[in-house]
């Protein structure tokens, strides 16, 4: 097994899967969810006291799962960088070894 190994147009494609289903899948869903659940505890399970507790304390959940879901999008712009980092490196020593021949 080789030490270190990038196939560039993979690692491109897995970012932009993991950017693309955080916004058109997961984002959108987790708000569904939200609505859902509000629509819930203020038309079918209505407590005069929980109710707008439960109403909180879910959009407090949902701001949450939000916020680890947009850790999908800081891996995806890690695994990106790191894929330009090594372009840009593999880019620079086949410039200076060229130089050196020169």
């Amino acid at each position: 097994m080789p030490n270190v190994s990038l196939t560039y147009a993979d690692i491109e494609a897995a970012v932009t899967t993991m950017k693309t289903s955080l916004e058109t899948i997961i984002r959108p869903r987790i708000q569904e969810a939200k609505a859902d659940a509000d629509d819930i505890l203020l038309n079918s399970l209505i407590f005069p006291e929980s109710s707008p507790v439960m109403i909180d304390k879910y959009a407090d959940f949902t701001a949450k799962l939000d916020e680890a879901a947009g850790g999908i999008e800081g891996f995806a712009e890690q695994f990106r960088a790191i894929k330009e980092g090594m372009e840009g490196m593999d880019h620079d020593i086949a410039q200076k070894i060229q130089s050196n021949g020169e």
